[in-house]
């Protein structure tokens, strides 16, 4: 058996977006008169997502911080 998926979604925010790319194969051999069954499954997928831009909007300025110093 094969499959392929593709997925494609545009999120609610400007810009931000998740492409997905999925192939999938199975196989089933059967050997000795079918008392023995060998198979293998291979998944392969790629994601890509772009996420919200942190420095670039108001989120990331409220949850961007930065420390400086040593703390013991």
């Amino acid at each position: 058996m094969i499959s392929l998926n593709y997925y494609n979604h545009d999120g609610i925010i400007k810009e931000t977006n998740s492409n997905k790319i999925t192939a999938r194969i199975n196989t089933d051999y059967k050997f000795i008169d079918g008392k023995l069954k060998v198979g293998e499954n291979l998944l392969v997928s790629r994601v890509d997502n772009t996420d919200i831009p942190i420095r670039d909007n108001v989120f990331g300025a409220c949850s961007t911080t930065r420390s400086s110093g040593l703390f013991y």
